[in-house]
């Protein structure tokens, strides 16, 4: 057994600023809230009296100490913004992108690919799917809460985003259904290249489009408020990396953050779970476009749907092997050291496993050497997107949980089942019952407690074991704001407000209360491009 390994019970305080720092980067502190905004300076028609309700309120801005001037400010420089940006530059518009981390990017690196429907890939594969079936299906998968004006608008405009990102340099090398499950034909994966993260080659095309296009961008600074008079943008006060303020005068604001994937108080507002949560993804993503956007006028959507994924053990960044390692179907136990679900569920739809693993206070990953060694030599048991397959070997597995226990203390091994369960602080008792029944349901080849498909009935042996201290992942929000069709924000009358825009993930109506990665894979990064590219269009439209 494997000293490294943690002997003793670990604990997740610190963990955002450790994943952070994995990426080089650091997390923006949480401010205390400022003063509410003097009655004159209030919204008439934010959510539900938001601006009552500190999660939603802004930090007092200091005076401007210089001017500037652009056709549209796009607050946020990932996919969306990008997009947003190229696209009204080729209209013929003045952009400035202002993001607030060191690079521009995002958390589109993290994207496998995208959504579409009639695209020339499609066609050039024999695959039709017509945009009304497609709808359709999604409509009834989110039982018909999602906009489907917005539905219209993004799937009718989607193949020819697909011709547009050709344009800026991305590669495709597939059209497929999403591993593991029954959706549709519509994920255009990305072309991958060896060693670096699944979106990294899309991001890419589009940061080196941005900068062929000459477009202004201000990096490491912060938005911190949307300028307004009668009711109209004007403008947007921005922070610079030296902490100076300036003032972009503008008739439109884009908003594309890319939502509150990483601020705890809105998680836990704005879609409560049991479980802690661990984000996924890249720093930045602490729900300042929702702040600004409330501040600003603009009502929330209905639902604040959260793209949770499954047990992830605290402190494995995504896609990496002891991610992979997280969601295979091993046997998945609570607080109370029982079964809580069939553990292939993720294999069929991971926000399904993302909801289930919620629901629970805590959640474990139970594992035996055997296993590792499996997993090492021959591969995982289940394939994981397009990050693990089955047959290939997981090298190296071992020591990366090394890493992930020393840095998070949420890896634990002993030699018995009781001692194990001792260092998770279940009851002893309790964990070999499951263990016990577990093993016969594999031995008889039939799980008649959750219906778990027999292939993946492999038992808890001999020691040592394992058990992975696991939260349950976020890889985004996908509620934000509300918005039509045009990606116009709407008040809580459902006006518009003129001149503010928001896309991505700062922008709702297209889902429930769950992703539907197994009917539309990749829809939320499609989501990004396409309304990216809508915003500008409009915005083109809006200012003549």
């Amino acid at each position: 057994m494997d000293s490294k390994i943690l002997d003793r019970r670990g604990f997740i305080a610190g963990a955002s600023a450790a994943i952070a720092g994995a990426f080089g980067l650091g997390l923006a502190a949480c401010a205390a809230p400022a003063a509410a905004p003097a009655a004159s300076d209030t919204p008439t028609a934010a959510s539900g009296e938001a601006l009552g309700d500190a999660i939603w309120r802004l930090e007092e801005v200091g005076e401007p100490t210089e001017t500037l001037s652009a056709d549209l400010v796009v607050i946020g420089g990932g996919g969306t913004g990008m997009a947003a940006a190229l696209q009204a530059s080729q209209l013929g518009l003045n952009p400035i992108i202002v993001e607030k981390m060191g690079a521009l990017g995002g958390a589109y690196i993290c994207t496998e690919g995208m959504c579409a429907f009639g695209s020339s890939l499609q066609k050039e594969n024999g695959i039709d799917i017509t945009v009304e079936y497609a709808i359709d299906k999604c409509m009834e998968y989110h039982h018909w809460i999602p906009d489907r004006t917005i539905y219209e608008s993004f799937f009718n405009e989607s193949a020819e985003t697909i011709d547009w990102c050709l344009e800026q340099g991305i590669e495709y090398s597939a059209v497929v259904p999403l591993a593991g499950t029954k959706s549709l034909d519509c994920f255009h994966v990305w072309h991958h290249i060896e060693g670096r993260s699944p979106g990294s080659q899309a991001s890419d095309a589009l940061i080196k489009a941005v900068g062929d296009a000459g477009i202004e961008t201000f990096l490491s600074t912060s938005a911190r408020k949307i300028l307004m008079e009668d009711g109209k943008v004007v403008g947007a006060l921005v922070e610079k990396e030296d902490g100076t303020i300036a003032k972009i005068e503008s008739s439109a604001v884009l908003i594309a953050t890319g939502g509150f994937g990483k601020n705890d108080d809105m998680i836990a507002q704005l879609a409560k779970c049991r479980c802690s949560a661990w984000e996924l993804g890249v720093p930045g993503r602490d729900g300042d476009g929702m702040k600004l956007g409330v501040n600003a006028g603009a009502d929330i959507w209905d639902f604040q749907t959260v793209l949770f994924c499954g047990p992830v053990t605290t402190g494995a960044p995504w896609a990496t092997p002891v991610w992979c390692l997280s969601v295979q179907p091993l046997l998945w136990i609570n607080q109370k050291a029982k079964r809580f679900t069939r553990e292939d569920i993720f294999a069929e739809n991971f926000a399904f496993a993302g909801n289930l693993t919620k629901a629970q206070e805590r959640v474990y990953v139970i594992l035996t050497e055997k296993d590792l060694t499996a997993f090492e030599t021959v591969g995982p048991y289940a394939t994981v997107f397009t990050l693990a397959f089955e047959g290939e070997p997981m090298v190296g597995i071992k020591e990366r949980l090394n890493e992930v226990s020393n840095s998070h203390g949420s890896v634990f091994s002993a030699d018995t089942l009781e001692e194990l369960a001792a260092l998770i602080d279940v009851n002893p008792a309790a964990l070999v019952e499951t263990v016990e029944s577990y093993n016969g349901l594999a031995a008889a080849g039939e799980d008649k407690d959750f219906a778990k498909a027999a292939q993946y009935l492999y038992p808890v042996e001999e020691g040592p074991y394992y058990a992975l201290d696991c939260s349950v992942g976020v890889l985004a929000t996908a509620g934000g704001l509300r918005i039509n069709a045009a990606t116009e924000c709407l008040d809580a009358n459902f006006e518009v407000i003129p001149g503010l825009y928001a896309g991505g993930n700062d922008a709702g109506g297209l889902f429930g209360d769950t992703y539907d990665p197994n009917i539309a894979p990749g829809s939320m990064a499609g989501w990004a491009i396409n309304s990216g590219r809508t915003a500008a269009k409009s915005i083109a439209q809006y200012l003549g």
